[in-house]
């Protein structure tokens, strides 16, 4: 059930609401005050009145009186003076010398002498601000009488002293050209004291954020959320009517919303309401002038030019149609269309649409195929329609709008069997279209719904198609059982279809399925494969499969460490594919240029290759799709091996509002891992979370894929800095005691964060010889990988060797601080990842120092320096607490200095600052959790800080840790 607007905070209007309390501490900073105005404006449901009511609420809480008004929509049955007197009765209340004045007041004078009631009327307000400031609303001017009108124009004129802001709120878009209160602003316009405040429609993440709070934390469908979001365009009253009326996850119109937008249509003249109808069929954007005009000409509405053109003026007058920029209209809201919509009988809605059918076909506007689809279907002509879609698709495609493309054929997939004579209609089969669909489900990242078409298409072909149809079928299922990991099934699917072929003459069809055949395991036989497929490509001429079989050459020349040729074969593969359209071969061609430099440790030529390969993507609209996909997790790992973490965060965050559900976890797992090094330690679990309990990622961090190991290694990492080694300890052990492929080389990795967090607790522990025992039963595990692990080029890379300095590093901290194992691990970094080189020369200067070796202070200089300009929030924290120890003076830290800190206070807060929980904590000191809570309770007593972070911040600036 949807929750209330009035009950959840306010939401996107801070800086309205910071306008309206500039205005009230301007009026009420001193005696006698300086009384002010300001005049709040916009549309029906906006929320003008949330944000009125939230100044007055907190108005009252300081001690101050608010005094509102309403005017009513009575039209001229209005009483004059309505809200003045709703005002007047409440300050007679409030304050008994402003009720003295109002007794004086008499019926006369309301009747008669109006410069009296007037200056009354402020004499009242007056008195009642003498007592304490008041607030003072008059709701809804809009529907305000001449009568009041004119006394506000009073009041505005003399505001003068006094502790007095008036608040006054109408709606725009109930103003028409004629509608009274225009001259009335504008002669309040230039009065001094009088602010205009003009409340514009939410933000899309406003608008995003106020819809999941009215559904509430049961119902957080973001499905849903973006529906509302966007239909109710920013406007609070039709967002909260949206979600009351949510059924089987769809908001509907409800009643109360319907009967709202319908009121003012009914309001329109009978000529302006037949266009406005018709307008409503043609759509909600881009209401081209002439068809609208065309369409309401036609015998089903019957309007003669002139009569057209008067009833559009009244249509913009009314605040119901806007004229767009190039000279076209549209419905000021869409949920106004939906409403006409929603009126219009069945037959009535079917004869317009049939009369819009011809109009689209003749003046053809662009997106008119689309358009034409949509009101033929709905005309009753599905023959139209189906041709229509598949133009539509066309069109969408060679524009790159894949998922466009894709609802198009799969509608007219839906048309089909409906449709007399399909073939000849489509000019093509149904296997023909259903491959099509196929192929636009890869290339707008819909994995799901490309393997069903796929598995249909190889179902339908052993049924109806030919033999290369057959073979093609399996060739495109085969692909997708690679991409999702699902070797086994792809080399049996790519057989079977080489098995059709294999006695065929060389087609573009053989090669691509030669191709296919050459991915997998660096062998002869892929070579003799993928050469195979680059001769037979070339005799036909198809340069697509002829592309795609360079790359698998690439790879095998890589792993014969023939890097020069495998980078030539990459460029000539990308090249021929850009020129053949083969979208997704020079996506993988670019990706694979990427890695090769990244495995080599040249990650800003692999920089350099993934961010081309990402615009390419962007361009050809696949940056969710196959190659497109992998190149922007690429990207991401490749710029936090630069430390650029920022630009990390920044990217993933924008992509989220626009990336399909099956794409989230990357943009979640890519930025927890941006965000670990940051040290948002918030970010990195909420995202994680968001991808499956923490925990259990962790544990997948090994079993391949791209999110798991990304994000398990985020949360991992995070704990390490935190202190929670029992926690990387229980999961990572569990990762490593199965592993799918025994020499798959992310065990490295994954080994030396176990061996870090197993030092820390053989240390705590005292050096137990179980603990120890496990640290050497580790580490020869890796190395056992290190050495019989499969590399993708002829040896182990540099990340490869990185990690496994790293191990052994990690290891002998169980026992003790070796420098040299150290510098092993900072020179095994230096091909470019600056973060690790960063950690690994603070635990270089660490060891030194405790040898005595004051060179180690160069050392941790050098790391702060790094840290600071990588933004490493807890490596620099780690740095500090070092250097304090040991009395390393790092520029803008002072020493630790003076009393008023025990030592062990000291010591617990430097473990607070690493991001450690109390009970990690205690764990390091040997003292209870709870003893941690009063030593730090102590702390913030001390300091004057009401929270661990603020103790850490003033202890860090004070120089005391």
């Amino acid at each position: 059930m949807a929750t209330l607007a009035p009950t959840i905070p306010l939401i996107g209007r801070a800086a309205e609401l910071e306008t309206l309390r500039a205005a009230w501490r301007r009026a009420t900073a001193s005696e006698p005050g300086e009384a002010a105005a300001v005049v709040v404006a916009g549309d029906a449901g906006i929320g003008k009145t949330r944000l009125v009511s939230e100044l007055a609420r907190e108005v009252r809480e300081e001690g101050g009186r608010v005094l509102v008004g309403h005017c009513l929509g009575l039209g001229q049955a209005a009483p004059p003076y309505l809200p003045v007197l709703e005002i007047l009765t409440q300050a007679r209340e409030v304050s008994a010398s402003a009720a003295e004045v109002a007794a004086e007041l008499g019926e006369a004078d309301l009747a008669g002498d109006q410069v009296r009631f007037f200056d009354g009327v402020q004499g009242v307000l007056r008195r009642a601000a003498a007592d304490a400031p008041v607030l003072v609303v008059v709701e809804d001017l809009h529907w305000s009488d001449p009568s009041t009108r004119d006394l506000l124009l009073f009041l505005l004129s003399r505001l003068g002293t006094g502790r007095l802001l008036l608040l006054l709120t109408y709606r725009t878009d109930d103003l028409n050209r004629a509608h009274p209160l225009r001259p009335w602003l504008a002669s309040v316009a230039r009065m001094p004291g009088v602010e205009r405040l003009e409340v514009e429609p939410f933000r899309r993440s406003d608008a995003m954020a106020f819809v999941r709070a009215l559904l509430g934390d049961g119902d957080t469908d973001e499905e849903l959320v973006r529906d509302v979001a966007t239909r109710s365009e920013g406007n609070a009253f039709f967002a909260e009517e949206l979600t009351s009326a949510v059924d089987n996850g769809r908001a509907e119109l409800s009643d109360v919303l319907a009967s709202v937008l319908l009121d003012r249509i009914e309001r329109l003249s009978p000529q302006a309401q037949r266009v406005v109808r018709a307008a409503a069929i043609v759509g909600q954007r881009d209401l081209w002038a002439s068809s609208l005009e065309r369409l309401a000409a036609s015998d089903v509405v019957g309007l003669d030019a002139a009569t057209v053109e008067s009833a559009l003026r009244e249509l913009v007058q009314s605040h119901v149609l806007v004229v767009t920029d190039d000279g076209g209209f549209a419905f000021r809201h869409a949920l106004l269309r939906e409403a006409v919509l929603g009126d219009l009988l069945p037959g009535e809605a079917s004869r317009l649409h049939a009369a819009y059918v011809p109009v689209l076909k003749e003046e053809q506007p662009q997106g008119w195929l689309a358009a034409m689809s949509f009101h033929a279907l709905r005309a009753g002509q599905p023959a139209t329609a189906l041709r229509a879609h598949l133009d539509a698709a066309a069109e969408a495609s060679a524009a790159a709008a894949h998922g466009d493309a894709l609802d198009h054929l799969e509608n007219a997939l839906q048309l089909w069997s409906g449709v007399p004579d399909p073939e000849v209609v489509a000019g093509a089969d149904e296997l023909a279209v259903t491959l099509r669909a196929c192929d636009e489900a890869i290339a707008s990242g819909r994995t799901d719904r490309a393997l069903s078409y796929a598995r249909a298409c190889v179902a339908m072909a052993d049924d109806v198609g030919s033999v290369e149809q057959r073979a093609g079928a399996r060739r495109r299922l085969a692909k997708l059982s690679y991409s999702n990991g699902d070797w086994r099934e792809a080399e049996r699917l790519i057989a079977q279809a080489w098995s059709l072929l294999e006695d065929q003459p060389a087609t573009p069809e053989r090669a691509w399925v030669l191709s296919t055949m050459s991915f997998g395991d660096a062998t002869q036989d892929r070579r003799k494969l993928a050469e195979q497929a680059i001769a037979e490509a070339r005799a036909v001429g198809a340069p697509g499969p002829e592309a795609d079989a360079l790359i698998s050459l690439a790879f095998l020349l890589q792993h014969d460490g023939d890097v020069d040729g495998a980078m030539a074969r990459l460029e000539e593969a990308r090249d021929k594919a850009a020129a053949s359209g083969a979208d997704d071969t020079e996506l993988r061609a670019y990706f694979n240029m990427a890695m090769l430099r990244y495995d080599h440790g040249d990650l800003a030529a692999a920089h350099a290759h993934a961010l081309a390969g990402n615009r390419v993507a962007e361009r050809r609209g696949r940056s969710w799709a196959g190659y497109g996909r992998e190149l922007r997790w690429l990207l991401d790992i490749i710029e936090v091996g630069l430390g650029r973490f920022t630009d990390v965060v920044e990217r993933t965050t924008a992509a989220l509002g626009a990336a399909p559900h099956t794409s989230r976890s990357d943009l979640y797992a890519a930025r927890a891992l941006a965000s670990c090094w940051l040290g948002d330690w918030q970010r990195v679990d909420e995202d994680v979370a968001a991808i499956a309990p923490l925990e259990t990622v962790a544990q997948q961090i090994i079993p391949g894929g791209v999110v798991a190991p990304i994000a398990g290694h985020a949360i991992a990492a995070s704990w390490l800095w935190r202190g929670q080694y029992e926690d990387v300890d229980r999961a990572l052990t569990q990762a490593m005691e199965d592993p799918p492929y025994p020499d798959d080389l992310a065990q490295i990795r994954v080994g030396a964060m176990l061996l870090a967090a197993r030092a820390e607790l053989a240390r705590r522990s005292g050096g137990d010889p179980e603990v120890l025992a496990g640290i050497a039963a580790m580490l020869d595990r890796v190395e056992e990988v290190y050495r019989i692990g499969v590399p993708r080029g002829k040896e182990a890379g540099p990340e490869a060797k990185l990690w496994l300095a790293r191990a052994r590093a990690e290891a002998a901290r169980a026992t003790g601080d070796d420098p040299d194992l150290w510098r092993a691990v900072v020179d095994a970094a230096g091909f470019g990842e600056r973060p690790h080189q960063a950690v690994a020369r603070w635990r270089l200067g660490e060891a030194l120092l405790v040898q005595g070796d004051e060179s180690g202070a160069d050392e941790l200089l050098r790391a702060h320096k790094e840290a600071r300009e990588m933004s490493i929030a807890p490596l620099q924290a780690a740095v500090e607490a070092t250097a304090r120890r040991f009395r390393v003076r790092v520029a803008g830290v002072v020493p630790s200095g003076g009393d008023v800190l025990t030592p062990r206070e000291r010591s617990v807060l430097e473990l607070v600052a690493r991001g450690m929980t109390n009970r990690a904590v205690g764990a390091e000191l040997f003292i209870s959790e709870k003893t941690v809570s009063v030593h730090l309770t102590r702390v913030m007593a001390k300091l004057g800080a009401t929270s661990r972070t603020e103790a850490v911040a003033i202890a860090m600036s004070r120089g005391l840790i």
